[in-house]
Parts: C-alpha cells; structure tokens; sequence
C-alpha cells in the first residue's frame, strides 16, 4: 500500500509521461496484462490509456490489472491510469 507522499509524488512524475499501453477492443486480454508486466521489467510507474472502442467497463479493467502482484493503481483521471509496481531486485 503506498503512503499519501508516495501518490503524490508519482502522480507528480506521471503528469510528465506519453501513456505507454493502450486498451483497445480487446480489452484486458491476457496479452495486454502480459504487455503490462513486461512493462514494469524495466520501469516502475506507467500510464495506461483507455481508448474509446474498448467495450470493458472501466472498474472491471482496473480489477483485472490489480491481479498482477504488487501492483498499485497510483491515479484515475478520466480513462487514463497510473499505475505503479516496485523494480524486482537485480541481485
């Protein structure tokens, strides 16, 4: 669970990022959350964007993505989110 300064924080760098996934027509299909994962390899926030032709209602999406572990929704605004996952330790 992240602390209050911790969301505002990322929230605060997340103002600055293009959103790197987009949720189309398919959903939250499992190669999308796969693409999610694969994502938080290299980085530890991430702007998803929901695009209009996706049929998925937006809470039933927010619900699929938290079943990957550890992760954090940071923000909701409109049908663009922030998410957050820790970097696994490189050691």
């Amino acid at each position: 669970m992240l602390s209050k300064k911790q969301i505002k924080d990322y929230k605060r760098e997340a103002h600055h990022l293009r959103a790197e996934l987009n949720i189309g027509k398919d959903g939250a299909s499992g190669a999308f959350l796969r693409s999610v994962e694969e994502a938080f390899n290299t980085k530890e926030l991430l702007k998803v964007k929901i695009l209009d032709n996706c049929s998925d209602e937006l809470d039933s999406i927010i619900t699929e993505l938290k079943t990957i572990d550890q992760l954090e929704l940071v923000q909701k605004i409109g049908r663009t989110l922030v998410l957050y996952k820790p970097l696994k330790d490189q050691g």
